[in-house]
């Protein structure tokens, strides 16, 4: 099962990197075939690097 998950993720995923990108969306690659602190300390590090989206416009007080 594992197998064809990663099949269908190598054959879809520059399609859907390529979808993102020219959508303005950033994507970030992480190598998963590492200890399991390299990848989490991996992981937080592309997240943290993404640009930051505006917070939500506050409607407090405005009914």
């Amino acid at each position: 099962m594992a197998e064809r998950r990663l099949a269908r993720y190598r054959q879809y995923a520059p399609l859907t990197r390529a979808a993102w990108q020219s959508g303005g969306l950033h994507w970030r690659t992480v190598d998963a075939d590492q200890d399991e602190p390299l990848v989490t300390a991996a992981v937080l590090s592309a997240y943290r690097s993404l640009p930051r989206i505006p917070s939500a416009i506050s409607t407090k007080g405005q009914d």
